[in-house]
Parts: structure tokens; sequence; C-alpha cells
């Protein structure tokens, strides 16, 4: 019985690397959830030997300034549901650090999550997957097989609709945008100061390896753009951190979101080009 397992555990690994070593150096295992998407983001980095010289840190808000809008020196540890502490976390373990790291301001106030740490840099499976690119997130047989294939079948059968003009889209986003403006209009001022403390604890030692900080807002809902919360957190951020370059919002209402606080396609392609405009200014 015992033979039979390693036998068939056996062969599964070498199905596994195969699998992995034929597929083309650009195909991409797709996640399967949340969780594993953020795990696949932050692996890219971590465990690979290339140096990234710009590194974007940042939340959900975030994710879509991907690597297809960069050239191969950009690196993205924006993490869907998290905040901007894992990221800066996850810079303190690169032995070499970023020549420029853009930090996003927006989820200022959203805590750290601990436990996505400890799972990223488990002192069992870190070192391993550091040894063994099979083991990585983006290799699972299932990421690199099962998931593609369902995607594109999805879009075979599903109809094509990116208009967020659809009135009950419109109305969905309208009624979000109302529930989350009770929460903007609140300032909670220690917090902020706590959360700000923290970023500055967390900078130092990056800056002392003579990495250049930039921090940028994303452009969201106009309803939400100027609240006395994210102005707030704008003016904290300008108050503590003078000496960054600071990237300010574009003019939110030339934006459209699919829920009040992501930008929809098109928008964040827009945004790119505006932040790759200001950037030349660093």
């Amino acid at each position: 019985m015992l033979k039979n397992i390693i036998f068939s555990a056996l062969v599964f690994l070498v199905i596994h690397y195969l699998i992995v070593f034929f597929s083309p150096p650009n195909w991409l295992g797709a996640p399967q959830n949340q969780w594993q998407a953020n795990m696949i983001r932050a692996e890219n980095l971590i465990l690979s030997d290339t140096y990234f010289e710009k590194i974007i840190v940042g939340s959900s808000l975030s994710v879509n300034l991907n690597y297809g809008q960069f050239d191969h020196t950009w690196s993205n540890l924006s993490f869907s549901g998290l905040s901007i502490y894992e990221g800066l976390e996850i810079i303190h373990h690169l032995e070499q650090k970023p020549k420029y790291l853009f930090i996003e301001i927006n989820v200022l106030l959203r805590d750290k999550d601990t436990f996505f740490l400890e799972h990223l840099f488990n002192p069992i499976k870190y070192p391993i997957k550091k040894k063994l690119s099979i083991l990585k997130e983006s290799q699972q047989p299932v990421s690199l097989i099962g998931e593609p294939l369902l995607y594109h079948l999805i879009r075979k059968l599903m109809p094509s609709n990116k208009s967020n003009n659809n009135p009950k889209i419109v109305d969905i986003k309208k009624e979000l945008v109302q529930k989350m403006s009770k929460d903007y209009d609140i300032v909670p001022i220690d917090k902020i100061q706590n959360q700000i403390a923290l970023l500055k604890k967390l900078l130092t030692p990056i800056e002392n390896h003579g990495t250049k900080v930039i921090l940028f807002e994303m452009p969201i809902d106009q309803a939400l753009c100027n609240t006395p919360l994210t102005i707030a957190i704008r003016q904290a951020i300008k108050n503590a951190f003078p000496q960054y370059f600071f990237i300010e919002h574009p003019d939110c209402t030339e934006y459209s979101t699919s829920d009040g606080i992501h930008l929809d396609h098109d928008s964040a392609l827009k945004f790119v080009n505006y932040f790759k405009d200001k950037i030349q200014q660093i």
C-alpha cells in the first residue's frame, strides 16, 4: 500500500515537472482565487533572480497597473484585499532594494495582514520554493491548465460587455458609492497618525539603502474623491513626507470606476499614461 502511494506521488511529480518544463516561457498560471493571485504576484518578485529597478506597492486599486503596461524593469506588488504594508514588508526581505519605490496612499488606514506574510515566508516552504520553481503557486497543475482553459471557455460562451453604462450597473454603482460616502465622511485622526508612524518606520530602512520613494494617489469616483477622509489622508501624507515626490490624483471626473473605487479597464489605461507622464518629472 505504502509503495503504491509513493509510486503514485512520484508519477504525479514527474507529470507536474513535465507540464512546467514544456509550458511556454510566457505561460502564466491563472490564479484560482484572490489569495492565490496575491501569492503569485508576491512570488514573481521574491522568487525571481531578476532585479526590478522600479516597484509599485499598493492595494487592489493599483492592481490594474500591470506588467503589460510597463517594461521589464517594473514589478507590481499591489494586492487585492490587502494593504500597502505587506508590500513594504516584502521589500524589506529583498537583498537588493529597488531604485524607485512607488506607494499608493488610498488605503493608508488598512491594517497589515500578518497571516499573508507568515504564509509567504514560511520557514519551511520558502527556502524550498527558491530551489524548486515547480512548487510556486503559479506552477500548480490546476493553475497551469485547468483555470486558463476554463477562462477561455467562459470567454467564448459568455457575451462580452465592457460597458459600465448599463442601467442596472449604474444603479448598483450609485448605491455602492452612497454607502461608502458615509465611511468617507469619518476622519479617524488617531488611526491616521498611527498609520503614518508605521509607514515612516517601514520606509526608513528602505531609504537607507538608497531607494527613492514616490507617493501617488489613485483616482476614484468623483463623489468620493474629495471627502473629509480623502482630504485628511492626503494632507497628513504631505505633512509627514514633504521630502517625497507626490503624484496627485488627476481630475476624478475624467475617470470611471466599476464600483466607486476601482478604475474600469479604459480608465486604468488612461491613468497609466498620466502616471508615466508624471514620473518623467522625477
